[in-house]
């Protein structure tokens, strides 16, 4: 490993730590960490995909930890529309099966 994938590897451990996520046990389906929802083998299309989620309040971020095949998770066609309940994502790549934090 060179010196930089080293820094960038360890910046995410750190990352990780901080924000309360476990580092030595696999990410559970449906599981609250902290301020964030965890959702784990969700599969992501390129067109919305509604995930299902649990939070007390509307969510404001979200974080994918795990990507299938390199595809990039971004805002579906209405983040506005947002609850504690869903939110919308899309991908690049369909069928992107996805671990990600919604905070």
């Amino acid at each position: 490993m060179n010196d930089r994938a080293i820094t960038v590897a360890s910046q995410a451990l750190q990352t990780a730590k901080s924000l309360g996520f476990p580092i030595t046990q696999p990410l559970v389906d449906k599981e609250t960490i902290g301020s964030f929802y965890v959702r784990v083998g969700v599969t992501i299309g390129t067109g919305d995909t509604n995930v299902a989620i649990q939070l007390a309040r509307k969510p404001s971020a979200y974080i994918v930890l795990r990507s299938s095949n390199g595809g990039v998770v971004y805002d579906g066609a209405t983040p506005a529309n947002w609850t504690g309940l869903n939110i919308t994502l899309r991908s690049t790549v369909a069928g992107n099966v996805v671990t990600v934090a919604i905070g």
